[in-house]
C-alpha cells in the first residue's frame, strides 16, 4: 500500500474532534499543553510557564484568552500572539526565575533558595530550557506540530493496513481513530482485522454491504470510558465511520444501481492524491477497549 499521510482536510477534522487551543495553556491534570494536546514538558509535566508568569507577572496579561468562555471547560491559555507583546522578553526572563522555583520544588520539594549551589545550578539550566521550549512551541503553529505529533499514528496505519490502496478519506478517519485510542489497541482491534478482510470494496453487493455494516460496528465499538457510553464518543465513531466509508458506499450504491450485475466485480478505485468540537467535555478522553 502507498504510504499516505493525513490530508489537511483530515487534520481539521481531527483538531475539531481533539479540540484545539491556538496557545499554551494548562491541561484537566495541570501540565503545560500546546495545541491539540501536545505536551509541553513530557518528561516532567510541569505547568506551562509563560502563562504562569504572564498571569502572576502582569506581563502579556492582554494576550491571555480563554478557549470555551462561561462553560465548566473554560480554558485560559496564552496565545500565540504574545511573540508580538512589548514585554515579551520580559514575560520570558520573568518566566524563567519562576520556572526555578517550580522545578525546585518538583524535583526536590525545596524552595530553590534552599538548594545546594551545585542543584541550583542544574535546576536553572532546566528553567531556561524548558521556557525556551515554550517559547519555540509559540513560534511554530498548532498544524504544524500536531503533524509532527501524528507521524506515529500514521506510520502505525501505513505499517498495519493490508489492503492494495486506502483512499484519502479512508486513511483521515483512521488517523483520527487511532490518535484517540492509541497504537495499540489499534493493532489488536477488530476495526484492522475487518478493514484487512478487504471485502467492504469488492465482490457482490450483498458481501460488500455485510462488510461495510461489520467496519461501521467495529468503530462504534470504541466509545465508552470508564466502562460508561459516552455520547460524544459515539458521535465521534459514527463521524470517523462515515468518513472512512463514504467511497465504499458510493461503490456498493453504483453496484446495486447497475443492470446485469451478477458476478460482476468492481475494483476500488485508486485514492485521490494531493487532497490536501468534538466538545470540549471529551478533550484527552481515551475510548476503553471493547469486550
Amino acid at each position: 500500500m502507498p504510504t499516505l499521510t493525513t490530508s489537511d482536510d483530515g487534520i481539521s477534522k481531527l483538531k475539531e474532534r481533539e479540540g484545539s487551543i491556538d496557545g499554551l495553556y494548562d491541561d484537566p491534570s495541570g501540565y503545560g499543553t500546546y495545541g491539540v494536546g501536545h505536551l509541553v514538558h513530557p518528561g516532567n509535566k510541569w505547568k506551562a510557564l509563560l502563562l504562569d508568569s504572564a498571569r502572576s507577572d502582569k506581563l502579556c496579561d492582554s494576550r491571555i484568552k480563554k478557549q470555551w468562555p462561561g462553560t465548566q471547560f473554560e480554558t485560559p491559555y496564552l496565545e500565540r500572539e504574545a511573540m508580538s507583546c512589548a514585554d515579551y522578553d520580559k514575560l520570558k526572563t520573568k518566566a524563567k526565575e519562576r520556572a526555578c522555583e517550580t522545578i525546585a520544588q518538583a524535583t526536590f520539594k525545596k524552595a530553590y533558595a534552599d538548594l545546594p549551589d551545585d542543584k541550583k545550578a542544574g535546576v536553572k539550566s532546566s528553567a531556561e530550557a524548558a521556557v525556551d521550549r515554550e517559547a519555540q512551541l509559540l513560534n511554530s503553529t498548532v498544524s504544524d506540530t500536531f503533524r509532527q505529533d501524528l507521524k506515529p499514528f500514521e506510520k502505525a496505519i501505513n505499517d498495519s493496513v493490508t489492503v492494495p490502496t486506502l483512499t484519502q478519506s479512508e486513511f483521515d478517519a483512521l488517523a483520527s481513530f487511532v490518535f484517540n485510542v492509541g497504537v495499540a489497541n489499534f493493532k489488536l482491534s477488530g476495526l484492522l482485522t475487518k478493514i484487512n478482510e478487504n471485502k467492504y470494496r469488492s465482490g457482490e453487493a450483498t458481501d460488500r454491504a455485510k462488510a461495510i455494516g461489520q467496519i461501521e460496528n467495529a468503530f462504534l465499538a470504541w466509545n465508552k470510558s470508564a466502562g460508561i457510553e459516552l455520547a460524544g464518543l459515539t458521535k465521534r465513531r459514527q463521524a470517523e465511520a462515515d468518513q472512512f466509508l463514504i467511497n465504499a458506499r458510493e461503490e456498493l450504491n453504483s453496484l446495486k444501481a447497475a443492470k446485469d450485475t451478477k458476478g460482476v466485480w468492481l475494483l476500488p478505485p485508486l485514492p485521490k492524491r494531493g487532497t490536501s468540537l468534538a466538545s470540549a467535555a471529551l478533550r484527552g478522553v481515551r475510548p476503553d477497549r471493547p469486550a
